[in-house]
């Protein structure tokens, strides 16, 4: 059995707003395809790591330290201009 995150913060979202979101964040091309693999399509890191080439660690740390910072920053600053 794979390890398999849960990322509630985006679960308001559809698919559509979400990667509007992602197009606006300042990630990679890889990046982007880790956070909608993991996001979206709910996939293991394992799954992930084979689809991007990178070992289950290194898209765990991608995701924990790149990723969703960036994600929440965007859907932060979106929320403030929204409002303004």
């Amino acid at each position: 059995m794979g390890a398999r995150a849960r990322f509630p913060q985006f679960d308001h979202l559809t698919a559509q707003e979400f990667m509007r979101l992602l197009k606006s964040c300042k990630l990679s091309r890889e990046e982007k395809q880790i956070a909608v693999q993991m996001i979206i399509w709910h996939m293991e890191y394992i799954d992930v790591g084979v689809a991007v080439h990178m070992d289950r660690r290194t898209v765990a740390r991608k995701m924990n330290s790149i990723i969703l910072p960036e994600l929440e920053r965007m859907m932060h600053r979106k929320r403030i201009e929204a409002g303004a």
